[in-house]
């Protein structure tokens, strides 16, 4: 959405005025202008930011504020939450992980040697 003052509107009736900046193309049906750079000096630009000027509206901009602040923060409460969840789970397939390889060896290295006898 744009928004035209009175100045802007006298701008572009100035810039419509001169035949010399005004190319009209018959075969797409369009027009182009040329702005010469004397009419562009002094012109302010304008946004489509609503900027809160009311008390009304400073007390919706600060609810939307704390509104997006505890979004956030209950974002980053599950974010924690799922880490820790990774991390417990993690730490336990490592720890059962190295307790059976441990028995394993203990086991393995540990028994007495077998003494194979040949039968003939």
């Amino acid at each position: 959405m744009m928004r035209f003052t009175g100045r802007a509107v006298n701008i572009f009736g100035n810039i419509l005025k001169q035949k010399s900046h005004v190319v009209i193309d018959h075969r797409h049906l369009s027009t182009l202008v040329k702005i010469p750079t004397k009419f562009l000096q002094n012109v302010q630009h304008f946004s489509n930011d609503v900027k809160s000027k009311s008390p009304l509206g400073s007390l919706i901009a600060k609810d939307a504020d704390q509104k997006q602040e505890k979004t956030d923060e209950e974002k980053a409460q599950k974010q924690r939450e799922q880490s820790w969840k990774t991390m417990k789970l993690t730490l336990a397939f490592f720890g059962i992980s190295f307790t059976c390889l441990g028995a394993y060896l203990v086991i393995t290295l540990g028994a007495p040697e077998k003494i194979q006898m040949e039968i003939q």
